[in-house]
C-alpha cells in the first residue's frame, strides 16, 4: 500500500467509526510508515458537532472550535486497521 492508500483507508474507516458522534471536516495532520512492523500510522484530525445542551452556548462554541486528533495504526499487508489512539498535543 503507498501514502495515498493508507491515507484513503484512515479517513474511510474514521468516518465511520466516528459518524454517531457528528464528526465532521476531517484533516490530515501526519503519516509515518514503520517498515520494521509493517504498518502505517496516519494521524488524521476533525471536528465534532457538539449538542447545545444545557451548558450553555459559550461551552457549546469553544467545544466546536477543538479538533479531535487521532492516529489510526494500518496493517500495511492487508489494509486492517489495528487501532485507534488519542493523539496528543497537536493544538
Amino acid at each position: 500500500m503507498d501514502v495515498k492508500e493508507a491515507v484513503k483507508v484512515a479517513k474511510l474507516f474514521a468516518a465511520e467509526l466516528f459518524a454517531e458522534d457528528g464528526a465532521y471536516d476531517p484533516l490530515l495532520e501526519e503519516v509515518e510508515r514503520d517498515q520494521d512492523k509493517g504498518t502505517w500510522q496516519v494521524t488524521l484530525s476533525f471536528q465534532r458537532r457538539s449538542d447545545p445542551g444545557s451548558d450553555g452556548a459559550l461551552a457549546s462554541f469553544v467545544r466546536a472550535a477543538q479538533r479531535t486528533y487521532k492516529v489510526i495504526t494500518i496493517a500495511d499487508d492487508n489494509k486492517e486497521v489495528l487501532s485507534v489512539k488519542v493523539r496528543e498535543g497537536l493544538h
